[in-house]
């Protein structure tokens, strides 16, 4: 007998093994990042924050011309009351 006999396994069944290898350790990838998001989530108070606008202390911005003032408002046309077009 010469050394060690190796089994005859086909391309297809090492392609394969090599397959179900990677799959499965995906799959333990997967199962990680999930146990480690639930455990962030479950565990501090990420789910009760309530994201609000800042607080501003300062008037509200307005716009201006180019000269610094503000635009004066145009009269609005009177409306024609109960009168149907």
């Amino acid at each position: 007998m010469s050394g060690a006999s190796q089994p005859h396994i086909s391309t297809a069944l090492r392609h394969l093994r090599w397959g179900v290898t990677a799959s499965g350790l995906a799959l333990a990838l997967c199962l990680l990042a999930q146990l480690l998001i639930w455990g962030f989530v479950h565990f501090t108070d990420v789910r009760h924050q309530e994201l609000r606008p800042a607080e501003r202390e300062q008037a509200p911005l307005t716009v201006v011309n180019s000269t610094g003032h503000k635009p004066i408002k145009a009269e609005e046309p009177e409306s024609d009351a109960g009168v149907d077009v």
